[in-house]
């Protein structure tokens, strides 16, 4: 009996933790546990433990990004969105641009940005993945599809059909 028993069994005399069980720091460190003890002519006793749960380094288990669209013709190093993430021990960690099309990307920080402007026309979006590290060197990737925002392109050029007039024409 005790806080946590249903996380306990007795097998062959050790202390174990049930199969499936998992137990975590966060959530609750220690387990007051009352055990009884019996033997064969039938006499017993019971025996009071606190188990403690020692805290050992989460990974990280999740990457946000405030926003995942940019706008075309936008300025080189144009701030795309703020990344954040969640880890168990809220350790402090950093961010790294692992795969996909992360040469048109950079990160300062917490801040993702473009590093060209990008052209809807020529492509859409991009797809890159991001790593956060904690402090105790553990990882999470997430993969994050960047949408390029088609916006009214300024006209590129003009067009004449004709560059000369003969002379004394009418007009």
């Amino acid at each position: 009996s005790g806080t946590g028993s249903e996380k306990f069994e007795v097998i062959d005399g050790e202390l174990k933790i049930k199969d499936g069980v998992q137990l975590n720091f966060e959530s609750n460190n220690d387990f007051s546990l009352t055990i009884n003890a019996s033997n064969q002519n039938g006499t017993s006793t019971s025996f009071q433990f606190t188990i403690t749960v020692n805290d050992v380094n989460d990974s990280p288990t999740d990457i946000g990004l405030s926003n995942m669209s940019v706008n075309e013709n936008a300025d080189s190093n144009e701030t795309v969105g703020t990344l954040s993430y969640i880890d168990p021990d809220n350790d402090t960690a950093t961010y790294s641009l692992e795969s996909g099309d992360i040469a048109y990307f950079n990160i300062d920080g917490a801040t993702l940005r473009a590093t060209d402007a990008f052209d809807y026309e020529t492509k859409p979006s991009y797809t890159l993945t991001i790593r956060v590290t904690d402090s105790g060197g553990l990882t999470y990737d997430k993969e994050f599809t960047i949408t390029v925002n088609d916006v009214n392109d300024s006209p590129t050029d003009i067009g004449l059909s004709n560059m000369s007039v003969n002379e004394n024409a009418d007009s």
